[in-house]
């Protein structure tokens, strides 16, 4: 495997050809009402940008991030954009600085619209990333909520200053 990573951004355009790996297989009959749906989010704000190397066809990693007012768990993140996930995979290719890559694409993308900043829910449990990632690439604490941090890299004053973990968490 290369080390030259590429990052494609997904769009409705180039789905089928990027599907996200995590998704459903594509013989599957639920994925065709998964990738509708996710047109849908696309015209809100969704982006997900994929993590490839040089002669792989494999995706080595993933990231998808939402306008705030669209984020799809209890936080309130209007004017930032809301990372839901990230990963990479295998191991063999974590702690090389692609998630940074990918976290780097999100605040590009986050600067680039004039967004107060970005944020990450983040728990050391199973599905989530950790906040070591985010720690090192500027993010702060704003709030922690049992299990949960809540992450914000601030881009810009904004009257609230970090977003917040809703009560419904």
């Amino acid at each position: 495997m290369s080390s030259k990573p590429m990052i494609v951004d997904v769009s409705s355009e180039n789905l089928v050809q990027y599907p996200p790996a995590c998704f459903l297989n594509p013989k599957n009959v639920g994925c065709q009402i998964k990738l509708d749906w996710l047109k849908e989010r696309f015209a809100e704000g969704l982006k997900i940008k994929l993590l490839y190397f040089a002669n792989d066809k494999k995706c080595h990693g993933f990231i998808e991030y939402v306008p705030g007012e669209h984020a799809w768990r209890a936080v309130d993140a209007k004017g930032y954009f809301f990372i839901q996930c990230i990963w990479i995979y295998p191991n063999n290719v974590k702690n090389k600085g692609y998630g940074s890559l990918l976290v780097e694409e999100c605040v590009k993308d986050a600067t680039k619209q004039g967004k107060a900043g970005v944020a990450v829910i983040t728990s050391e449990g199973p599905f989530m990333a950790k906040k070591d990632l985010f720690l090192k690439n500027g993010f702060k604490i704003a709030q922690t909520s049992g299990a949960f941090t809540l992450m914000v890299k601030q881009l810009r004053k904004d009257q609230r200053q970090y977003s917040k973990i809703t009560k419904n968490n």
